[in-house]
Protein backbone atom coordinates (compact mmCIF):
# COMPACT_ATOMS: atom_id res chain seq x y z
CA UNK A 1 0.00 0.00 0.00
CA UNK A 2 1.50 3.15 -1.03
CA UNK A 3 2.11 6.44 1.17
CA UNK A 4 -0.96 8.63 -0.35
CA UNK A 5 -3.50 5.73 -0.16
CA UNK A 6 -2.43 5.20 3.72
CA UNK A 7 -3.23 8.80 3.79
CA UNK A 8 -6.65 9.16 2.34
CA UNK A 9 -8.64 6.12 3.79
CA UNK A 10 -12.29 6.41 3.83
CA UNK A 11 -14.90 6.05 5.86
CA UNK A 12 -18.23 5.74 4.83
CA UNK A 13 -21.54 6.20 7.36
CA UNK A 14 -25.00 6.45 6.41
CA UNK A 15 -27.14 8.82 8.33
CA UNK A 16 -30.44 10.34 8.29
CA UNK A 17 -30.60 13.94 6.32
CA UNK A 18 -31.76 15.68 9.88
CA UNK A 19 -28.46 14.25 11.73
CA UNK A 20 -26.61 15.71 8.32
CA UNK A 21 -28.05 18.78 8.42
CA UNK A 22 -26.78 19.32 12.41
CA UNK A 23 -23.33 18.07 11.52
CA UNK A 24 -23.52 20.88 8.80
CA UNK A 25 -24.60 23.76 10.98
CA UNK A 26 -22.01 22.16 13.95
CA UNK A 27 -18.58 22.17 11.71
CA UNK A 28 -19.65 26.06 9.97
CA UNK A 29 -19.87 27.21 13.65
CA UNK A 30 -16.52 26.09 14.38
CA UNK A 31 -15.55 26.92 10.71
CA UNK A 32 -14.33 23.93 9.51
CA UNK A 33 -15.49 21.74 6.49
CA UNK A 34 -17.78 19.35 7.05
CA UNK A 35 -15.10 15.99 6.60
CA UNK A 36 -12.69 17.99 8.97
CA UNK A 37 -15.18 18.32 11.63
CA UNK A 38 -15.96 14.79 11.28
CA UNK A 39 -12.52 13.35 11.28
CA UNK A 40 -11.51 15.64 14.34
CA UNK A 41 -14.91 14.65 16.49
CA UNK A 42 -14.68 11.11 15.78
CA UNK A 43 -10.92 11.07 16.16
CA UNK A 44 -11.13 12.79 19.64
CA UNK A 45 -13.91 10.65 21.13
CA UNK A 46 -12.01 7.25 20.02
CA UNK A 47 -8.85 8.94 21.51
CA UNK A 48 -10.61 9.82 24.50
CA UNK A 49 -12.36 6.21 24.71
CA UNK A 50 -9.02 4.33 24.14
CA UNK A 51 -7.58 6.60 27.01
CA UNK A 52 -10.54 5.57 29.21
CA UNK A 53 -10.73 2.03 28.56
CA UNK A 54 -6.50 2.03 29.57
CA UNK A 55 -7.62 3.87 33.42
CA UNK A 56 -7.87 1.46 35.94
CA UNK A 57 -10.60 1.98 38.13
CA UNK A 58 -9.66 1.17 42.22
CA UNK A 59 -12.71 -0.56 43.89
CA UNK A 60 -13.94 0.43 47.07
CA UNK A 61 -11.70 -1.81 49.31
CA UNK A 62 -8.43 -0.74 47.75
CA UNK A 63 -9.99 3.13 47.22
CA UNK A 64 -10.42 2.73 51.57
CA UNK A 65 -6.58 1.31 51.73
CA UNK A 66 -5.21 3.88 49.47
CA UNK A 67 -7.12 6.50 51.41
CA UNK A 68 -5.95 4.83 55.02
CA UNK A 69 -2.36 4.69 53.92
CA UNK A 70 -2.32 8.33 52.92
CA UNK A 71 -3.47 9.17 56.37
CA UNK A 72 -1.17 7.12 58.14
CA UNK A 73 1.12 9.87 59.46
CA UNK A 74 3.35 6.87 60.98
CA UNK A 75 4.31 5.86 57.63
CA UNK A 76 7.52 5.66 55.89
CA UNK A 77 8.02 5.93 52.82
CA UNK A 78 9.77 3.11 50.62
CA UNK A 79 12.42 4.02 48.21
CA UNK A 80 9.99 4.50 45.51
CA UNK A 81 8.27 7.64 47.02
CA UNK A 82 11.75 8.51 48.31
CA UNK A 83 12.65 8.98 44.66
CA UNK A 84 9.21 9.93 43.51
CA UNK A 85 10.22 13.26 45.69
CA UNK A 86 13.42 13.58 44.79
CA UNK A 87 12.51 14.11 41.23
CA UNK A 88 9.62 16.63 42.38
CA UNK A 89 11.74 18.78 43.88
CA UNK A 90 14.12 18.82 40.33
CA UNK A 91 10.69 19.82 38.46
CA UNK A 92 9.79 22.57 41.25
CA UNK A 93 11.85 24.80 42.52
CA UNK A 94 11.49 27.11 45.67
CA UNK A 95 10.00 29.75 44.07
CA UNK A 96 7.35 27.42 42.06
CA UNK A 97 7.27 25.26 39.20
CA UNK A 98 10.62 25.75 36.98
CA UNK A 99 9.29 23.58 34.08
CA UNK A 100 7.77 19.90 33.72
CA UNK A 101 9.35 17.16 31.98
CA UNK A 102 8.67 16.23 28.26
CA UNK A 103 8.72 12.50 29.49
CA UNK A 104 5.36 13.21 31.36
CA UNK A 105 4.04 15.04 28.63
CA UNK A 106 1.84 13.99 25.67
CA UNK A 107 3.52 14.86 22.69
CA UNK A 108 2.10 17.67 20.08
CA UNK A 109 -0.69 16.01 18.48
CA UNK A 110 -1.12 12.92 20.17
CA UNK A 111 -3.49 14.22 22.80
CA UNK A 112 -7.06 13.43 22.55
CA UNK A 113 -8.00 17.03 22.21
CA UNK A 114 -5.50 18.02 20.02
CA UNK A 115 -6.46 18.40 16.31
CA UNK A 116 -6.71 15.12 14.33
CA UNK A 117 -5.73 17.43 11.18
CA UNK A 118 -2.16 16.88 11.61
CA UNK A 119 -0.94 20.13 10.03
CA UNK A 120 -2.33 22.88 12.52
CA UNK A 121 -0.64 23.44 15.27
CA UNK A 122 -1.57 21.99 18.49
CA UNK A 123 -0.06 24.54 20.66
CA UNK A 124 -2.42 27.46 18.58
CA UNK A 125 -5.13 24.93 18.58
CA UNK A 126 -5.24 24.76 22.36
CA UNK A 127 -5.39 28.64 22.52
CA UNK A 128 -7.47 28.69 19.76
CA UNK A 129 -10.47 26.68 21.76
CA UNK A 130 -9.58 27.83 25.14
CA UNK A 131 -10.34 31.42 23.49
CA UNK A 132 -13.74 30.02 21.67
CA UNK A 133 -15.14 28.13 24.41
CA UNK A 134 -14.40 31.38 27.04
CA UNK A 135 -16.27 33.52 24.59
CA UNK A 136 -19.52 30.57 24.22
CA UNK A 137 -19.12 30.63 28.44
CA UNK A 138 -19.94 34.41 28.34
CA UNK A 139 -22.59 33.88 25.43
CA UNK A 140 -24.21 30.91 27.21
CA UNK A 141 -24.38 32.48 30.95
CA UNK A 142 -26.05 35.29 29.34
CA UNK A 143 -28.58 33.24 27.78
CA UNK A 144 -29.22 31.47 30.84
CA UNK A 145 -29.70 34.82 32.60
CA UNK A 146 -32.27 36.31 30.18
CA UNK A 147 -34.49 33.04 30.23
CA UNK A 148 -34.18 32.17 33.87
CA UNK A 149 -37.09 33.77 35.06
CA UNK A 150 -39.60 33.32 31.80
CA UNK A 151 -38.32 30.49 30.11
CA UNK A 152 -37.39 27.52 32.29
CA UNK A 153 -36.51 25.08 29.50
CA UNK A 154 -34.73 27.24 27.54
CA UNK A 155 -32.52 28.21 30.69
CA UNK A 156 -32.30 24.67 31.44
CA UNK A 157 -30.81 24.05 27.94
CA UNK A 158 -28.42 26.80 28.44
CA UNK A 159 -27.09 25.68 31.71
CA UNK A 160 -26.37 22.25 29.48
CA UNK A 161 -23.99 24.25 27.09
CA UNK A 162 -22.67 26.41 29.80
CA UNK A 163 -21.75 23.17 31.51
CA UNK A 164 -20.44 21.72 28.30
CA UNK A 165 -18.23 24.79 27.12
CA UNK A 166 -16.69 25.36 30.67
CA UNK A 167 -15.73 21.78 30.48
CA UNK A 168 -14.53 21.54 27.21
CA UNK A 169 -12.58 25.37 27.95
CA UNK A 170 -10.82 23.71 30.92
CA UNK A 171 -9.28 20.87 29.17
CA UNK A 172 -7.72 23.02 26.67
CA UNK A 173 -6.53 25.09 28.82
CA UNK A 174 -5.06 22.50 31.18
CA UNK A 175 -3.54 21.31 27.55
CA UNK A 176 -2.14 24.70 26.94
CA UNK A 177 -0.66 24.59 29.93
CA UNK A 178 1.47 21.56 29.68
CA UNK A 179 2.33 22.40 26.77
CA UNK A 180 4.00 25.53 27.35
CA UNK A 181 5.49 23.71 30.55
CA UNK A 182 7.18 21.40 28.89
CA UNK A 183 9.22 24.14 26.98
CA UNK A 184 6.93 23.49 23.17
CA UNK A 185 5.94 26.57 21.51
CA UNK A 186 3.83 27.44 18.12
CA UNK A 187 5.55 25.67 15.19
CA UNK A 188 5.50 28.13 12.55
CA UNK A 189 5.66 25.12 9.88
CA UNK A 190 2.62 24.57 10.82
CA UNK A 191 -1.11 26.27 10.17
CA UNK A 192 -2.84 28.64 12.88
CA UNK A 193 -6.50 27.75 13.73
CA UNK A 194 -8.99 29.83 11.94
CA UNK A 195 -9.33 32.45 14.17
CA UNK A 196 -5.75 32.47 15.56
CA UNK A 197 -4.55 33.46 11.43
CA UNK A 198 -6.90 36.19 11.19
CA UNK A 199 -6.23 37.86 14.35
CA UNK A 200 -2.62 37.23 13.39
CA UNK A 201 -3.08 39.20 10.10
CA UNK A 202 -5.84 41.53 11.05
CA UNK A 203 -3.63 42.56 14.48
CA UNK A 204 -6.62 43.56 16.23
CA UNK A 205 -6.62 43.12 19.75
CA UNK A 206 -9.79 40.61 20.64
CA UNK A 207 -12.07 40.06 17.40
CA UNK A 208 -15.09 37.60 18.46
CA UNK A 209 -13.94 34.01 18.31
CA UNK A 210 -17.37 33.07 17.08
CA UNK A 211 -17.37 35.17 13.88
CA UNK A 212 -13.93 34.20 13.75
CA UNK A 213 -15.58 30.16 13.28
CA UNK A 214 -13.09 29.26 16.83
CA UNK A 215 -10.98 26.44 16.00
CA UNK A 216 -11.65 25.61 12.37
CA UNK A 217 -8.81 25.32 9.49
CA UNK A 218 -8.53 27.63 6.67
Amino acid sequence: MSSEERDNARLTLPLPFTLKAVIEEASAALGQSVPEYAVSTLVRDARAVLHHARVTELSNRDRDLLLAALDDMDAKPNNALADAADKYKQLFGLGGLLVVDRSSVTPPGESPIDPAVKDIDPVAFALDRARTYLHWIDEHRASFEAARGSDPETAERELGYLAHSTQEARGHIARLVELLLAGYTIDSSKRLPRGLARLAESGAAAPDPARDGGSGSS
